[in-house]
């Protein structure tokens, strides 16, 4: 392991930091001197300022570990987008000090020693979940395979794009499913950010502001057809995912408004997704256009999450012009028992000129098919009927798997691809 010193003890595994432990003198964390003239707000402020700047620069890479060989200097973020976010978590975590440091002046001996537990406590929670080193990456690699060449039978790669909190293992059953088919498949994690409480729980992916992870996936897309050779690629989006592809689709480079034949997205197929914003249950109501509301739900649930409430400025600009794109063929598939992505038919796109539109509630097909919004995941309903949007299925009566029996789809009623 390597030290720094009296400021703090780091261990590394493979040079990155995946402990870190402060060392505060025992008279400093002795609550019962904390008041005393030596213990004044301003003295305890600055100890607490010098360990958070300590974290700061620790995390941001600006203070390489002292003694470690230099294969072993690495900062624990190296995203330019999670510095940033790291950077707006201390600021706040200043700002914060300094409340208390004043509001400790004010109220006492009593208030201080209040104060200062818990911000002690904040500072030092907080840089330990940040320290992780899951959550320096903004966009991975999932399923990604740089080796894999569209055939003639499947000549789009297939992008899978997770919802909020999510991650690339959740595909793990449709991407080993497509991947037999023969498909070349890409399933990365993509917005992970420590703007919010939600984001810093490690694993947490998709928790950033949806405009920025656009054009993230804008850049992911372009190294897939560079990598593959491909042209155009098929989206498959779940939740946030599918709202997400849409964004990219119509403001960073997805498709083409003038000239539908050189979109880079051939057809979408979204699940459960936020096309029109979900209500929670009615919870939305209480935050959207509520700015107060909407800036302190951002810093817990996650900025994403807030963008996605039905009524938010997000989502009214997304559908501003219509919910589809001229030559992309849109499948959205929903499910009755959709708990978070509400009401369910909320997902459902309206068709405008040049876009097909197919538009399905799992239980059409399997009636007895229970799956809710993060069930239909590993759903094999589901899985069924994105395989047949992919394939552009056009025949009639197929069998759909159903969890207790096979519904035979009478003629005329099988969703249209073409």
């Amino acid at each position: 392991p390597c030290s720094h010193g009296a400021v703090g003890d780091a261990e590394t595994d493979g040079g990155r930091a995946v402990g870190l432990s402060v060392q505060l003198d025992r008279a400093t964390t002795d609550c019962s001197v904390i008041g005393s003239p030596r213990y004044t707000p301003a003295r305890v402020g600055v100890r607490v300022l010098i360990r958070v700047r300590f974290l700061r620069r620790l995390l941001l890479g600006r203070t390489p570990l002292q003694g470690c060989a230099d294969s072993e200097r690495r900062p624990a973020f190296s995203e330019s987008s999670s510095k940033s976010s790291v950077r707006g978590y201390f600021k706040l975590l200043n700002v914060l000090i300094f409340v208390r440091s004043s509001q400790s002046t004010s109220h006492g001996k009593g208030a201080m020693r209040t104060s200062w537990k818990a911000v002690s406590v904040l500072a030092v929670g907080l840089a330990a979940l940040l320290v992780i080193p899951v959550m320096n990456t903004t966009i991975g690699t999932g399923a990604q395979d740089s080796s894999c060449r569209p055939t003639s039978n499947h000549q789009r790669p297939v992008l899978l794009l997770h919802g909020t909190g999510g991650s690339h293992s959740e595909w793990d059953s449709l991407s080993a499913a497509l991947k037999v088919q023969g498909y070349c498949v890409f399933a990365p994690n993509y917005g992970g950010s420590a703007s919010s409480l939600f984001g810093i729980i490690p694993g947490k992916f998709g928790t950033d502001n949806i405009e920025k992870s656009a054009e993230h996936v804008a850049e992911y897309t372009h190294q897939i057809l560079t990598s593959t050779g491909a042209t155009q690629i098929d989206i498959v989006g779940h939740s946030q995912g599918g709202t997400l592809a849409r964004q990219f689709m119509r403001f960073n480079g997805g498709t083409n408004q003038d000239n539908p034949e050189e979109n880079i997205v051939h057809s979408l197929i979204t699940l459960g997704a936020t096309n029109h914003g979900t209500t929670v249950n009615g919870l939305a109501a209480l935050v959207a256009g509520k700015p107060v509301v909407e800036t302190l739900s951002s810093l817990v649930a996650s900025p994403a999450a807030v963008e996605q409430l039905a009524g938010s400025s997000f989502i009214r600009r997304l559908n501003e012009a219509g919910d589809t794109d001229p030559g992309v063929i849109y499948t959205s598939i929903a499910t009755k028992y959709d708990n978070v992505s509400t009401p369910p038919e909320a997902t459902f796109l309206n068709a405008g000129p040049n876009s097909v539109v197919n538009n399905m509630f799992v239980q059409d097909f399997c009636p007895t098919n229970k799956a809710d919004h993060k069930t239909m995941l590993s759903d094999r309903t589901v899985e069924y009927l994105v395989q047949e949007a992919l394939a552009e299925v056009r025949e009639m009566g197929h069998p759909v798997p159903c969890p207790s029996t096979h519904v035979q789809l009478p003629m005329g009623e099988h969703p249209d691809f073409s």
